[in-house]
């Protein structure tokens, strides 16, 4: 099935085309409009090339530059309202979408047309093979931080405070009322203030759990000691923006209390852990003290 109304926005940098032909070819076949921005600063041309000869409805915005995720997410949703879509599907480029996702958040979005629901966007189940169980869709209700996790593919709907833009398919109307991705915000937690800002605005964030998207988080898993869970590991820069950007939204008031009071202590234990268990350790801890300056300071 094809949806005319939806434009596909693709963001890559540093990636083979040929394993991004995989996810195009298969969302490619499902939208309207299809358009990949791409961050590389030294694309190669020839494979670009080669895959727009294959797919020539690609729309493509070569940067040449990594201008950082939030602003190639804007580049991609501005290019989509110019085209007239009337929504967006976000993705990265590892994102592998499971057979009827797409299909199943536009089911979802018809029966908010019906109920006339203040909705901005619809995400499914995110799945991450090394890790034990789904990512969770999450409520902050009664002074409690509410996880629900849910079983990929099951019925129903669940309303959450927080979408990853991966997968996500935004209402580009409530996109214009809402606002653009922070761009200041360059790389990590971009998905996190903007869905805090759609809540703050009177959105509702719906996730589906019979939509499936196979991603990966971060750069590679581990186990954390004394549990049975694995934690994510990201590299020293990701590490420098992951906390520039948390203590950023400390300082916003349309960020939820709760999430602040919960995140605080993540914030330390992590501030701990990488420098001593986590290789590089110096230069984790150096680009994350750095990340804490910059985001005390406001840079």
């Amino acid at each position: 099935m094809r949806f005319e109304y939806i434009c596909a926005v693709v963001v890559t940098y540093r990636y083979s085309y040929a394993e991004l032909a995989v996810l195009l070819e298969h969302v490619g076949a499902q939208v309207g409009p299809l358009v990949v921005v791409d961050n590389n600063p030294d694309p190669d041309d020839a494979g670009r090339g080669a895959l727009q000869s294959r797919m020539p409805n690609i729309q493509w915005i070569v940067n040449r530059a990594n201008l950082g995720l939030s602003r190639a997410l804007n580049q991609g949703l501005e290019a989509a309202i110019e085209a007239g879509a009337r929504y967006a599907i976000l993705f990265d480029q590892d994102s592998r979408p499971e057979p009827g996702m797409l299909e199943r958040l536009v089911d979802a979005s018809r029966s908010a047309d019906a109920s006339a629901a203040l909705v901005a966007a619809w995400g499914p189940v995110i799945v991450d093979d090394r890790l034990r169980r789904p990512l969770p869709f999450i409520r902050f209700r009664g002074g409690w931080v509410l996880k629900h996790y849910p079983q990929p593919g099951a019925p129903g709907q669940v309303d959450t405070d927080m979408l990853i833009t991966s997968g996500c398919l935004l209402d580009l109307a409530a996109l214009k009322q809402i606002g653009p991705m922070d761009e200041a915000f360059f790389i990590d937690n971009i998905d996190l203030e903007w869905s805090f800002r759609a809540r703050a605005a009177g959105f509702r964030l719906i996730g589906i759990p019979a939509a499936v998207l196979r991603h990966r988080i971060g750069d590679r898993v581990r186990p954390l000691p004394g549990t049975r869970r694995n934690i994510l590991v990201h590299g020293p820069l990701r590490q420098y923006h992951i906390m520039r950007n948390r203590i950023r939204l400390y300082w916003r008031g349309y960020v939820p209390l709760l999430w602040k009071v919960a995140d605080v202590p993540r914030l330390i234990f992590k501030l701990v852990y990488f420098p001593l268990m986590v290789a590089p350790r110096l230069e984790n801890l150096r680009m994350m003290l750095k990340g804490v300056r910059d985001g005390i300071a406001g840079r």
